[in-house]
């Protein structure tokens, strides 16, 4: 009985496989034919046609001008390499002043910082600007604060910060301008006034 059901299966088996040689052969074939070749990557070998749509009879590049501009310079343009007037590096030792009471409205771009922590523990230390009415010194009655860079700088370690493109500390308004900055040892700001 057993056997009977397999010989059964098999000769379905090979039914269908007749009748999918023969019968459905050009469906299959037809199939086979709607693939089309795709270069998907394309090397200087096997260049992407192009064609420039904007073209004389000649086939050159039409563009708005034709020759040579003619460019000329009627005074020279002096450039030199320095140092603002107002630029200052300052080393504050457990001070937190770094700058003022400067002028008010002045705004500080710092081009560098160094922070040093001596301590046992991580310390969390930043640059920032307070501007107002001072009582005396920074001291300031309500200040308007901006807040420059803060970072967080392991025990016993320093932590050096470059800006080549130097991060501005906005003025604002009042009778006096302060640069201060928070909890570190040791702290070297190089920058400038403005």
């Amino acid at each position: 009985m057993r056997r009977r059901a397999i010989i059964g299966a098999l000769l379905l088996i090979g039914a269908g496989v007749v009748l999918g040689t023969t019968v459905f052969r050009t469906d299959i074939a037809q199939a086979t034919g709607l693939a089309q070749s795709v270069t998907v990557v394309n090397t200087a070998a096997n260049p992407v046609p192009v064609r420039e749509q904007n073209v004389d009879a000649h086939g050159n590049i039409n563009v708005h001008e034709e020759g040579l501009a003619h460019v000329s310079v009627l005074n020279t343009v002096a450039t030199t390499n320095t140092i603002p007037l107002s630029a200052f590096s300052f080393v504050a030792e457990q001070n937190p002043v770094v700058s003022g009471p400067d002028a008010a409205g002045i705004s500080y771009a710092i081009t560098s910082l160094t922070f040093t922590n001596d301590s046992n523990f991580i310390e969390a230390d930043g640059l920032g600007g307070e501007y107002g009415t001072p009582a005396s010194g920074c001291n300031f009655v309500q200040p308007t604060i901006v807040d420059g860079p803060i970072v967080r700088i392991p025990p016993h370690s320093t932590l050096h910060l470059d800006f080549p493109q130097p991060f501005v500390i906005s003025g604002q308004s009042g009778t006096a301008s302060c640069l201060v900055h928070g909890a570190a040892d040791f702290l070297t700001v190089v920058g400038y006034r403005f």
